[in-house]
């Protein structure tokens, strides 16, 4: 007989719940700590995510084996007793629980995994969350396709495909502008139609990926990308013009839009990075209120084998 995994909402039920979070081993999965909950700790842990979002309790063949939630910045977590690990219930719940997001108007889930609990990452890449960062994942629930943001001067929008040869003869094919970052050029419009196929699937999925449109003519000049890393952290992901479309300001706009469309979303901090010797890009992210926090550690270019390092700036709210 096939088992029988419901979601049921949320009610007190701390007598029984308690005895999971005090299990050290469970705790450490859950929060990487090593201290059991108290009755107190647990009840304020229960509010907030029943006030803050929508809390289940996981039910197998009618016994309560675990919780999920997910919160209104849609933060999803998850418990399961250790003894019914291993049993596929997390994952089931985890497919009930999109379903129900889904339905509520979530247009995405996002999880926080520790990089030790091998266990969670691949139960959540395997109902198809996806890694943005190294302990944060996200699974869109809608189709981005007509996400954009609108600037004075230009439009952030998805790529299309008749838009392969604009973007090509305005950035792709010119290795001037891919100088500080690490994509390769393209070499003819029918390569810039592959490509434009595998950007617009990328970008269908991730919700501030676009290209950068110039209102005044309508053509295709760049392409910018930011993507959440982690509670209430946002990450610029990459922003490049033609080489006619530099020094116009618009490097400036589109790093605005970027941010303000991240604070919106609930966003805390932006980080922005440039290769050291990048001044057009330093100059752009001081212009736009980033202060220097730190430089990294020596990198290589896997083109050409130069080492390089990224100061990194951040924003915040």
């Amino acid at each position: 007989m096939k088992p029988k995994i419901e979601l049921v909402p949320y009610y007190p039920n701390y007598e029984e719940t308690l005895v999971w979070y005090q299990d050290v081993a469970l705790v450490k999965q859950v929060d990487n700590e090593e201290e059991p909950y108290t009755e107190e700790k647990l009840k304020r842990m229960y509010e907030y995510l029943d006030q803050h979002g929508a809390l289940f309790y996981i039910a197998y063949n009618g016994e309560v084996v675990g919780d999920i939630s997910v919160g209104d910045n849609h933060e999803v977590g998850i418990v399961i007793r250790r003894e019914y690990q291993n049993l596929h219930i997390g994952r089931r719940a985890m497919e009930l629980l999109i379903e129900w997001a889904r339905k509520a108007g979530h247009d995405r889930m996002d999880a926080q995994i520790y990089s030790f609990n091998e266990q969670s990452r691949k139960m959540f890449m395997g109902v198809g969350f996806w890694q943005v960062a190294r302990e944060f994942y996200t699974f869109p629930l809608v189709d981005y396709t007509e996400m954009m943001i609108e600037t004075k001067d230009l439009w952030l929008k998805k790529g299309k495909m008749e838009d392969a040869e604009g973007i090509y003869k305005n950035l792709w094919r010119h290795a001037e502008s891919a100088r500080f970052m690490l994509w390769e050029p393209s070499h003819s419009v029918e390569e810039a139609k592959e490509r434009m196929l595998r950007t617009i699937a990328f970008q269908k999925r991730s919700k501030y990926a676009f290209f950068i449109y110039e209102k005044k003519s309508g053509e295709p000049i760049g392409f910018a990308n930011m993507e959440q890393i982690g509670r209430g952290t946002y990450q610029e992901r990459g922003v490049a013009l033609g080489p006619k479309f530099v020094g116009k300001g618009y490097g400036k706009q589109v790093l605005s839009a970027l941010v303000n469309a991240a604070f919106a979303d609930g966003g805390k901090e932006f980080w922005a990075m440039h290769r050291q010797e990048n001044i057009p890009s330093r100059k752009v992210q001081e212009a736009c209120g980033f202060v220097f926090d730190h430089t990294s550690e020596e990198l290589t270019d896997p083109r050409t084998g130069e080492r390089y390092q990224l100061d990194y700036r951040v924003k915040r709210s």
